[in-house]
Formats: C-alpha cells, structure tokens, sequence
C-alpha cells in the first residue's frame, strides 16, 4: 500500500484545480478509507463463515473481474 498511495494522492492532485486541492485530497482519501473498511469486513465475514481460504479467492476473483473490465471494457484502446 505505501508504494501505490503516493500514485494516487499525486493524481488527485493533478486533476483538480488548486483552489480546492485539500478538499479535493480529503475526500480521496475518505473514499478510500471507506473502501479498506469495506475490504476487511467482507474478508473478515467470509474468514468465519466459510474458511480461510475464502478471502483469498474472492480477492483474486475480484481481481480477475478487474482486468477483463479493465482491458475490455475500455474505449479508447491507445491508452
């Protein structure tokens, strides 16, 4: 996670105008924090209702899912 975040915060703050820039950083990161929280819940739920391995698999399922809407699911193949 610490080699990706700085990617993102420097993205984010090179989209938006400089006028709004801590808002436009606080609110990346509020949704990302909102995503982690939701992120472990689900793999806490699947760790003691299914098994251990469930997590796993549904991350790499997720994963999965990911790169073919990633890679199909793009309009501009030039990218």
């Amino acid at each position: 996670m610490a080699l990706t975040e700085g990617v993102g915060k420097s993205y984010v703050s090179l989209i938006g105008d400089e006028e709004r820039m801590v808002t436009s950083l606080g609110i990346y990161q509020m949704i990302i924090s909102i995503r982690t929280f939701f992120a472990f819940l689900i793999a806490g739920i699947l760790w003691n209702y299914f098994n251990i391995q469930a997590p796993f698999i549904f991350g790499s399922l997720m994963a999965l899912i990911s790169f073919f809407i990633y890679y199909f699911g793009g309009k501009d193949k030039n990218c």
